[in-house]
């Protein structure tokens, strides 16, 4: 939109000189008023501290041109306004995000999902005392399997044994030993009397041998666990 403007200053007793009011001149300042006053003002018309905002590539600053200018530069995605010397970020970086915390595990599914098994394969056994796994988690025993080969049996008990004293004896789990011979022998855990199922976390299992019988060869155990 172009400027309005001012062709004559009216004095009192005075004359306008034609060449001050042409109808061309009046009409065009007329159109100029009509349309700004009804929503077209544009950039050429607002004083200086009172500009408008701009959006497209960020240009290179230049004092007058661009001082007191919003631009919203839209290769960055960020707002500048033009002070006296430079452009400056009217909105800082964003900070950054936080770090998204670790996600839990997912819990067992399936079938058989939450057993676990402990296997020892023992060569020419002898009374006393065997060290096994410490327990990452609290189980409940399940079942307690022993064959040998050679020889005629074993028998043993499972021990749980404290996290920092695994050299210190322990409480067995089984209410007797059991014996073990070629037959593959089982004891099952079913809440009787003299059990202690139950492994906390960080328990370690140990195999107390009290009795070889015979000269077996090799003796194999295996502990079934549940995830408590």
């Amino acid at each position: 939109m172009g400027l309005v403007t001012k062709y004559h200053t009216f004095v009192d007793g005075a004359g306008v000189p034609n060449a001050q009011c042409l109808a061309v001149r009046l009409n065009t300042n007329w159109d100029r008023l009509y349309t700004l006053v009804n929503g077209n003002i544009d950039q050429a018309n607002i004083g200086t501290g009172y500009k408008f905002s701009r959006v497209g590539a960020l240009p290179t600053y230049s004092n007058g041109s661009h001082e007191g200018i919003l631009w919203y530069d839209t290769e960055t995605n960020k707002m500048y306004y033009g002070n006296d010397t430079a452009w400056a970020d009217g909105i800082g970086v964003s900070g950054a995000d936080g770090a998204t915390g670790p996600t839990g595990p997912t819990g067992p599914t399936g079938a058989g999902s939450a057993y676990r098994v402990y296997t020892w394969v023992i060569a020419y056994p002898a009374a006393g005392v065997i060290a096994g796994p410490q327990m990452y988690e609290a189980q409940t025993m399940k079942r307690v399997s022993g064959a040998t080969t050679g020889g005629t049996s074993v028998a043993f008990n499972i021990e749980k044994r404290a996290d920092e004293t695994p050299g210190t004896a322990g409480t067995d789990t089984m209410p007797g030993d059991l014996t073990a011979d070629s037959d593959n022998e089982k004891y099952v855990f079913n809440g009787a009397s003299g059990e202690s199922a139950s492994v906390a976390a960080d328990e370690w299992l140990f195999i107390d041998i009290t009795t070889v019988t015979g000269v077996v060869t090799q003796l194999v155990i295996s502990v079934a666990t549940e995830i408590s």
